[in-house]
């Protein structure tokens, strides 16, 4: 999980060069609408006290997931939290293709 979420947004950060390059009202919007959605996926925290700023995004949940689960045994309230966290990936997963597509076309 933790790995596409990272291809993801290396795959927005190219998308979102190449359209700034292009110049065009198109690509602009596209490429704003991109960076909106890179925000939605992370909080893009650069020192350790950003927790403390910047609530965490599905990128940060997984990463909480992955760290927290290696400790011992699995507890339930993790299976609760690895529920919501599957949810919150399948929508960012569906809104990143979504918005890959459309970078994609746009020439």
């Amino acid at each position: 999980m933790l790995d596409n979420i990272n291809r993801a947004l290396n795959s927005i950060d190219a998308q979102i060069a190449r359209l700034k390059k292009s110049k065009s009202p198109q690509a602009s919007s596209i490429a704003a609408a991109g960076a909106a959605l890179e925000n939605s996926l992370t909080a893009n925290y650069k020192n350790d006290e950003d927790s403390i700023m910047y609530p965490p995004k599905i990128r940060e949940d997984v990463l909480g997931l992955v760290f927290s689960s290696s400790a011992g045994p699995v507890l339930p309230t993790m299976y609760q939290a690895a529920t919501i966290v599957k949810t919150e990936y399948a929508r960012a997963t569906a809104q990143t293709s979504a918005w890959l597509a459309q970078a994609r076309a746009v020439h």
